[in-house]
């Protein structure tokens, strides 16, 4: 798991400072030749949401964005530390993490059930259940041993 997490941690701290390389360009022509590059036609769905998404995208929003993804990728970072080194707060933390994300989680499958949204939730469930499992094992083993 804290592999997991800080390979989370680290796409989405590469791809936030990603981010920066659009500062002070023209964002909606970058995301106009990344559309021809990938051969995405102007028609299809993805192309309309990309090109709608650049066209609202400014400095000050490319830098809020960047350190919200800053931000994740510190408490992904966290969390893997925590696991790796098997620190007491990393499981609470983790399941905290990942229950956090599960309403979002069960909206986007509601939205519109796909197979990434669907693996996403079903996996975070997977985490959570085994994180908890942790948790009331440990409380348990505890409970035992000072009877």
């Amino acid at each position: 798991m804290a592999i997991l997490e800080a390979a989370k941690g680290l796409l989405v701290l590469l791809l936030g400072l990603g981010l920066l390389d659009l500062l002070h360009r023209d964002v909606e022509e970058t995301a106009e030749n990344l559309l021809l590059h990938l051969h995405i036609g102007p028609d299809r769905r993805l192309a309309r949401v990309i090109l709608d998404a650049a066209s609202n995208l400014t400095d000050a929003r490319l830098w809020a964005l960047t350190g919200t993804a800053v931000a994740y990728a510190g408490v992904r970072f966290t969390e893997a530390w925590g696991l790796w080194n098997r620190r007491p707060w990393a499981q609470w933390f983790a399941l905290l993490s990942s229950a956090l994300c599960l309403p979002w989680e069960v909206l986007k499958v509601a939205q519109r059930a796909n197979w990434v949204h669907a693996g996403m939730f079903v996996g975070n469930v997977i985490i959570l259940l085994y994180v908890g499992y942790l948790l009331v094992r440990a409380y348990r083993r505890r409970a035992s041993e000072e009877q």
